[in-house]
């Protein structure tokens, strides 16, 4: 009497230890690709880094600026740069400069804390040694808190990437941190805008030209009243006055207040005022240490502030108001004689 057995692989059979020796050729590839595809994203260097890159080159793959200013602020072209939060992001660089001499770049984060402008702005003056240089740092009042805000926590959806790995950290740290999916696509992009197949995201300055809209504005109801204490601490000043003190006697800077619509500004009078006042004063005290600097406050009421008209909310302009800003910004370099040396 035969019994009937199951049909079995004769190789597997024959060797039981096939199913293994294929496993581990499986694995083997799949690391050996990943590596490769990590050697390929390290060459290409998708962020512009200029780090381990073939080639020098500044294309600009993103459109986020937070991944775009790790590029623009080592390009050799600009000698200057706006710096803030998303109260900045729409003032032209070239309307700035004007007739200047001045080759400005827009370095402004959306949602950024004080920790996120200055690792830009730091990492702007390191790629820009020995050359006079001009920051113009324009502040909201988000400078006058009592605490400082951890990198990436602003933000109106939750918190925002910073990648400060891409400004500053060690090479160990930047190639652990560099293969993602968002680096491979960004190297696919920056490949294609070397073969001509796609253009970079921002203008070479770093600008995002928007179109002109008018949205009915988004206004408090009642101006604020309550603040902190006069005396209370200003982390965000302290770290930027640490930045700029630093700064060699050739490098210019100009601090603007940026103009907020009068529904947000303090009750005259009130503690918010006067906590205001103090930040203020601190600010300006920053500027006045150096030899290269100006002060603009237009965060007060004025004839910008007090139209409806002016503003997309009661923090930020419209993009139809922003030539005001940008005049005033070209007005007090050209004042003040901050020109290139």
């Amino acid at each position: 009497m035969t019994t009937d057995t199951p049909n079995e692989p004769t190789s597997l059979v024959a060797d039981p230890h096939a199913w293994r020796n294929w496993l581990w050729l499986v694995l083997a590839l799949a690391v050996a690709g990943c590596l490769l595809l990590w050697l390929a994203v390290v060459l290409i260097d998708p962020f512009s880094t200029g780090r381990f890159a073939l080639t020098q080159r500044v294309d600009i793959t993103a459109i986020n600026p937070r991944l775009a200013d790790a590029a623009l602020v080592r390009d050799p072209r600009f000698n200057a740069a706006i710096l803030g939060d998303s109260t900045a992001v729409t003032i032209d660089p070239r309307a700035v400069a004007g007739s200047s001499a001045w080759r400005v770049l827009q370095l402004s984060l959306y949602g950024a804390s004080a920790p996120e402008i200055v690792t830009v702005a730091d990492a702007f003056e390191r790629h820009h040694r020995g050359v006079a240089t001009l920051e113009i740092i324009v502040m909201s009042n988000q400078w006058c808190g009592t605490t400082l805000v951890p990198v990436g926590l602003i933000g109106m959806g939750g918190p925002i990437p910073f990648q400060s790995w891409l400004y500053d950290s060690s090479d160990a740290v930047y190639l652990s941190r560099l293969l993602s999916s968002e680096a491979v696509a960004l190297s696919v992009k920056r490949v294609n805008i070397w073969l001509g197949r796609s253009k970079p995201e921002l203008r070479d300055d770093g600008f995002l030209e928007r179109p002109l809209e008018r949205h009915p504005p988004a206004l408090l109801k009642q101006r604020p009243t309550a603040g902190p204490s006069p005396m209370a601490p200003f982390p965000s000043l302290d770290l930027l006055a640490a930045h700029i003190d630093a700064l060699p006697d050739n490098r210019a800077v100009a601090i603007v207040l940026v103009p907020i619509h009068v529904s947000a500004l303090p009750v005259a009078g009130s503690a918010g005022a006067a906590r205001l006042e103090a930040c203020k004063q601190r600010i300006h005290d920053i500027a006045a240490r150096r030899p290269r600097a100006a002060y603009l406050d237009l965060m007060v009421e004025n004839a910008i502030s007090m139209s409806e008209d002016n503003y997309a909310d009661s923090m930020h302009m419209a993009v139809t108001a922003v030539p005001q800003l940008e005049a005033a910004i070209a007005q007090l370099l050209e004042q003040n004689g901050l020109r290139p040396e």
